[in-house]
């Protein structure tokens, strides 16, 4: 029995709630030749993690057949339902909303979903934000169990029996109610947790000011007293500022010990000597120049941990949204990039370019060339 509604909805089958319905497509390399073929991106299902963040810019560039590309070119309002993979603590069934900030990336080149997902496009009596906003919170009540089919570690979605669910709908002014006050609450949500790394990245200015002293001598050359000396404790912004003197109070003798290693002129301390990167590196290497299609959430047998420029920040290995390729891909990439423990890891691409970290695992991995 469906739950009462407010004055004015109604219960709607989600397939009759749909206009349009077709899988994806993988194509072909993005180098193969033939004139039937055209470039698109293709949305996997590993895009759907981080999509709030990236908007599918992630996505594998492909070569398609024109006629496909048609009839399955991402249009604004369109929702991507995924219909395969996940594993035993993510069923299937998570979904995306294809909006303008998803295709004005590189708009010359359509976007498609691959096969395994689905595009759904809403009638025009049901607003696409909201239909996706529901559909999340179909999934995120647990409904969903009751649609998965398949093994433990690859499920996929009984689809002929999730487009039978019920859809509350009101009419479409207050569909468009609902989803600009979802947004709002969701935004100061946002906000709250923004705040909570202003106090982080203050202590991330002085930790780079730390870095830049001790990579002068300024920590090793003659200095007493405490390391709080080097800034301004009532302004972290030292950091942000090369330029600006440091002020050292408790060591008097500090000026004739600046002398010896003037930043501005690339003089070091006695001793020390300028090197080359690649002279004291045994190996420079990066990752796949190639995406693997399939990629997994969970572990699992012969599945290998697949680090991305997403998984390098300064000073640690970011693991919460880490992905997993199988042993046919990992051996494609390993015999050339073996990362060893305690390797440094650096990312060349990417909006965290330039970041740099230590291999703290004790495990063979595969790389991204985005590291």
């Amino acid at each position: 029995m469906t739950e009462e509604l407010p004055k004015g909805w109604r219960w709607v089958k989600l397939d009759d709630a749909l206009d349009y319905v077709i899988g994806g497509d993988w194509g072909k390399d993005e180098n193969f030749e033939d004139s039937n073929y055209g470039l698109a991106y293709c949305i996997r299902g590993s895009e759907i993690k981080n999509w709030e963040e990236e908007k599918g810019r992630t996505a594998s560039l492909r070569k398609i057949k024109h006629s496909n590309i048609q009839k399955r070119k991402l249009v604004e309002g369109d929702v991507l339902v995924e219909i395969s993979g996940g594993g035993p603590e993510q069923p299937v069934g998570r979904t995306v909303l294809i909006d303008k900030a998803v295709l004005s990336y590189k708009p010359e080149i359509p976007k498609i979903c691959t096969n395994f997902l689905r595009l759904i496009r809403p009638k025009d009596f049901i607003e696409g934000k909201f239909l996706n906003l529901y559909l999340k919170h179909f999934y995120y009540s647990g409904e969903i169990v009751k649609y998965q089919g398949g093994s433990n570690n690859l499920r996929n979605l009984k689809f002929p029996d999730y487009v039978k669910i019920n859809i509350p709908l009101p009419p479409k002014p207050t569909q468009l109610a609902i989803v600009s006050k979802i947004e709002e609450l969701f935004s100061e949500i946002e906000n709250g947790i923004k705040s909570l790394f202003t106090a982080k990245e203050q202590l991330k200015k002085y930790r780079q000011s730390v870095l830049k002293w001790a990579f002068e001598g300024k920590l090793t050359n003659g200095l007493n007293g405490d390391l709080y000396d080097l800034y301004d404790e009532h302004d972290l912004s030292i950091a942000a500022e090369p330029e600006t003197e440091y002020r050292v109070e408790r060591n008097h003798n500090n000026q004739k010990n600046q002398k010896n290693h003037s930043s501005d002129k690339g003089e070091l301390p006695e001793g020390w000597k300028w090197v080359k990167l690649g002279d004291v590196c045994d190996k420079i290497q990066d990752g796949s120049h190639f995406s693997p299609q399939v990629q997994y959430d969970e572990p699992g047998e012969n599945r290998f941990k697949y680090i991305t420029a997403k998984n390098i920040r300064n000073d640690y290995m970011d693991f919460r949204k880490l992905t997993y390729v199988d042993k046919d891909f990992h051996d494609s990439i390993y015999n050339r990039c073996n990362p060893e423990f305690g390797d440094v890891l650096l990312t060349k691409d990417g909006i965290n370019t330039g970041e740099v970290t230590l291999n703290t695992l004790h495990e063979p991995f595969s790389l991204l060339s985005s590291v």
